[in-house]
């Protein structure tokens, strides 16, 4: 054990390899704390010595302060590294260094992870686009409902001029359709206006008058 350091009690009887590790180990984190505390304090004694107003004995006293703390820093040095070779020859006890054991790993991925982020996204997205068609969708609706009066009754009655005249051309197709069909009948397939001209039988009274000269 260093000089003037007393030895680590842990527990009742005679500690374990382990224990003793660990316990060197403890010692050095607390001479390495005390080692920072004494070089911050005396940093701040350094930095009163550069004040002009320290004088006389003032400055003499914080010189002998300085002093003073060098030497426990120079102390503190040797206990250090009397416990650094402590420890590693401690290290080399069987069972004095436990390894531990690894953290547990994840029960998911990082993937994992992002696959359901994305399903969530895509879940609370979905009903939000479906009201946001129909909102659209029932704008459209009420656009074309809103027509003035006037307009719309100028479809209606094209409309009913489109049916008219449909109704018209199928009254049409039907007669030419009864015409063919009589005169095929009747034997005389004959187109009318085909043909030579045959001459007309006129009645007496009906006979063009001559005129003389």
């Amino acid at each position: 054990m260093p000089q003037g350091a007393r030895p680590v009690v842990v527990g009742a009887g005679s500690p374990s390899p382990a224990e003793v590790f660990q316990g060197l180990q403890a010692q050095r984190r607390e001479l390495r704390e005390q080692m920072e505390s004494l070089e911050e304090r005396r940093s701040d004694l350094a930095g009163q010595l550069h004040d002009p107003m320290v004088a006389g004995a003032d400055r003499a006293g914080i010189e002998q302060r300085i002093s003073a703390v060098d030497a426990r820093i120079a102390a503190l040095d040797q206990q250090i590294a009397s416990t650094d070779a402590e420890i590693a020859r401690a290290a080399a006890v069987p069972g004095a260094v436990v390894e531990s054991a690894p953290p547990p790993e994840p029960s998911f991925s990082r993937d994992d992870a992002l696959g359901m982020t994305l399903g969530f996204s895509m879940l609370l997205l979905l009903p939000i686009s479906i009201a946001y068609s129909r909102r659209i969708w029932r704008r459209g609706a009420a656009a074309v409902a809103a027509l003035p009066g006037d307009l719309y009754d100028r479809l209606t009655r094209i409309e009913q001029s489109v049916e008219s005249v449909a109704i018209e051309v199928e009254r049409i197709g039907e007669g030419q359709r009864f015409l063919t069909r009589t005169f095929t009948e009747q034997g005389n397939a004959r187109a009318i206006g085909a043909g030579a001209a045959q001459p007309i039988e006129l009645k007496a009274h009906e006979a063009a008058p001559q005129h003389r000269r």
